[in-house]
């Protein structure tokens, strides 16, 4: 990830898919926030959902990402880059303060996505991510 090329991209994106489910089991959103670009629209829903968390009390456990494929382009050399990945998102469960059940998801699903990556002053920031299929996950 230290460096600016296609295999610091994968290294990023695959940090990024990683944090994921780090920030709603801990509400830190620290190494989100520094690797979210302020218009990456999926990255501040991921922010806006764990604040709405952190003030109903809930946590999330679970949504652990087993990275199947990742693949990344450059786009413009040395300022943008383009990762297509492919994880399996594991079950999740929010719980309220007291450990209730308030949500389930019970089944894993497969999911396919694509970043788009620039690097602003020597540093990774993920500009977009977009959702290209999210099917359950049967068997893998």
């Amino acid at each position: 990830m230290d460096e600016i090329s296609v295999d610091g991209a994968e290294a990023a994106a695959t940090y990024f898919l990683q944090l994921y489910p780090y920030v709603y089991a801990t509400r830190d959103l620290a190494e989100w926030s520094i690797l979210s670009d302020p218009e990456c629209i999926f990255c501040a829903s991921v922010i806006s959902n764990v604040e709405a968390q952190q003030e109903s009390g809930t946590v999330n456990r679970g949504s652990l990402i087993n990275l199947q494929e990742i693949e990344a382009r450059e786009i413009t050399r040395g300022s943008w880059f383009g990762v297509n990945a492919t994880f399996v998102e594991g079950p999740s469960t929010e719980l309220d303060q007291a450990g209730a059940v308030v949500s389930e998801r019970a089944e894993s699903t497969l999911n396919t996505v694509e970043f788009a990556l620039t690097v602003k002053d020597g540093a990774w920031t993920v500009r977009e991510v977009e959702v290209l299929e999210s099917v359950p996950a049967e068997g893998v």
